[in-house]
């Protein structure tokens, strides 16, 4: 049985960067569909090539259609403008070259407008139904990965303080909670939280990186 994967490995634009989207969304599906029929494959293989990837999921070209907003910035969810610092493992997983605009939008947007104190929250509670109440703190492993993220996208002296200041906010036992109150100082929730010390190592490994490559290349 011809399975998806074998059809896009006869796929016309095999090595075409799928993280390339057209400003008009409907001239951009035309060039997929397109590119797709090129591959001569019947239906409906050519609309199945031009809108998921090789395991059946929606492909970057739709996700980068339908859930960035007005300003280049990745969405919470297709229904909403509304940031949330998960999109930043965007920036860590590759979803998107580091020179990517539009990742390099996200994350700033996420520095700038998602955060109390220079600490990340995980969404804005007021525009997010979670179903829970109250005011959350900032959450340790977001502030994390918006270290590793900011490293990603070259703003390498952001990254570094934002890590000094985490650095300074552990425990006396050196260890992080799941949340932190920028206000009082605070550790909250579950502590210690194995997550945190985990983005932590990532961020940590972000930043050796980039201060080897300097060594390296200077």
């Amino acid at each position: 049985m011809t399975t998806l994967s074998d059809l896009r490995k006869d796929y016309a634009c095999g090595s075409l960067d799928e993280t390339s989207v057209d400003a008009d969304p409907i001239r951009q599906f035309e060039t997929w569909f397109k590119q797709a029929l090129d591959a001569r494959l019947p239906e409906p293989n050519t609309m199945t090539l031009a809108t998921v990837d090789a395991r059946g999921y929606p492909s970057a070209r739709i996700l980068l259609i339908k859930g960035v907003d007005e300003r280049g910035v990745l969405r919470q969810h297709y229904e909403t403008d509304s940031l949330d610092a998960s999109t930043l493992l965007a920036a860590i997983f590759g979803f998107l070259p580091a020179d990517d605009e539009r990742l390099r939008t996200s994350v700033l947007a996420i520095a700038e407008e998602l955060t109390e104190d220079g600490f990340v929250l995980r969404y804005r509670t007021d525009e997010t139904d979670d179903g829970l109440s109250g005011k959350e703190g900032t959450f340790l492993i977001c502030s994390f990965w918006l270290v590793s993220a900011l490293a990603v996208i070259g703003e390498h002296q952001r990254a570094r303080d934002l890590m000094e200041r985490l650095l300074r906010e552990a425990s006396p036992l050196g260890l992080y909670a799941e949340e932190f109150d920028a206000d009082t100082g605070r550790h909250l929730g579950n502590f210690p939280q194995a997550f945190s010390h985990l983005a932590l190592i990532e961020a940590a490994a972000r930043i050796i990186l980039v201060e080897r490559l300097d060594e390296y290349t200077h």
